[in-house]
């Protein structure tokens, strides 16, 4: 026989109610994240859907004060350079390597450093890593991610896209801007293009801005500064 401890029979509860399927989401997604300590792949997965309703919630009609990134950064409680590391790894890792990382057989740095590099490269560490039964760690894919880059440097200047909201947009179509602060996910360089598109609030507006990148002021945490000269 079980014995119930009469304490027990009622427990106080609180009842939120969401008014509509997307903040309910939003709730549980917060909820699950406090009720025990989730995995690094558990909490990028949480980024990347926070930035998702948080979009279909602005398209609803909903206002936010601040750009998404920070809002994600707040819920979770982490920095925004962390959101943008979890970003890259939503969007620029291939499925195999996320289910390596989902697994537990790849820490977040060396997913986040594995997401910058093109596809091709990304297939062809797992390969080596499956073939030497070797675990990929953050100095493997930081060394594949070199070799690149020094591939890269001897072909073409490349041409990378970032967003501006539409304020600091303007302040570089008229010229009274001529530099630009950003997480250096792709490894600029100098010579490189950029194509800098208008961001109002969440939302591109279509228009953009071609430049050359002709300074970089590495800065903490990945951060850089870049001069820029206005080719269109």
């Amino acid at each position: 026989l079980i014995t119930i401890n009469e304490k027990f029979k009622k427990i106080p509860c609180k009842i939120i109610k969401s008014t509509d399927d997307i903040q309910a989401e939003l709730q549980l997604l917060l909820a699950n994240s406090t009720a025990r300590e989730l995995t690094d792949y558990e909490k990028t997965y949480q980024a990347g859907r926070l930035q998702e309703l948080l979009q279909d919630l602005k398209k609803s009609g909903y206002q936010f004060t601040g750009r998404k990134r920070e809002i994600v950064a707040q819920l979770m409680n982490v920095s925004s350079a962390q959101v943008q590391r979890m970003d890259s790894i939503n969007k620029k890792l291939i499925p195999e390597l996320k289910e390596e990382f989902k697994d537990g057989n790849m820490n977040i740095t060396a997913a986040y450093e594995m997401s910058r590099l093109p596809e091709e490269q990304q297939e062809e560490t797992l390969e080596e890593s499956a073939a030497e039964n070797k675990p990929i760690t953050p100095s493997v894919a930081k060394e594949k991610r070199e070799q690149v880059i020094e591939s890269e440097q001897k072909e073409k200047p490349i041409t990378h896209e970032i967003s501006l909201q539409d304020n600091f947009f303007e302040a570089i179509e008229k010229g009274i801007k001529t530099f630009v602060h950003c997480f250096n996910a792709w490894e600029y360089r100098e010579n490189d293009k950029l194509k800098i598109n208008e961001v109002n609030d969440l939302e591109w507006t279509g228009r953009y801005i071609e430049a050359r990148i002709t300074y970089i002021l590495p800065l903490e945490n990945e951060f850089v500064v870049m001069s820029i000269k206005r080719i269109r």
